[in-house]
């Protein structure tokens, strides 16, 4: 496939109930390579069970096997590069856009912002391994859970 071209599949096409949603991440969210990988898969894969239209967009080469794997999902792969600026990213009628890692949200943020301007923006905090080590001591310390 060419560089930046659809892949998608006959499922696309059939009515969805919730609107569309947009996930961007740095790789392509795998639920073999990491648990944050299965995580983010498992949201994608989510979003389309529950009747969105879900399209993932990164900037990493998807691999056929992934490409097969979201198209059985009736899920939209874009590959997309942050700083080409002539290239779709978001059609502007998304309803939700999750940003996995908050570099990511760096990356494509300004333009879902710009053409998606109510779309409900979500940065998924799970790369802030920091808060949780910081709740994690709070609790061991003797903090109860309103305190943390």
């Amino acid at each position: 496939r060419a560089r930046g071209e659809a892949h998608s599949c006959p499922a696309m096409a059939s009515p969805r109930l919730l609107g569309k949603l947009v996930v961007f991440a740095p790789t392509w969210p795998s639920w073999r390579q990491s648990a944050a990988g299965a995580r983010t898969f498992e949201m994608v894969k989510r979003g389309a069970e529950v009747g969105y239209e879900v399209s993932c967009v990164s900037p990493a080469r998807l691999a056929e096997g992934a490409a097969a794997r979201y198209s059985e999902l009736g899920v939209r792969a874009l590959q997309r590069s942050p700083n080409d600026s002539s290239a779709t990213v978001v059609t502007g009628d998304e309803e939700v856009a999750i940003f996995d890692r908050f570099y990511v949200e760096e990356m494509f943020g300004a333009r879902v912002e710009s053409a998606a301007p109510a779309a409900l923006r979500v940065l998924d905090t799970q790369d802030l391994h920091f808060l949780r080590e910081s709740r994690r001591r709070a609790i061991e310390s003797g903090a109860s859970l309103d305190e943390v």
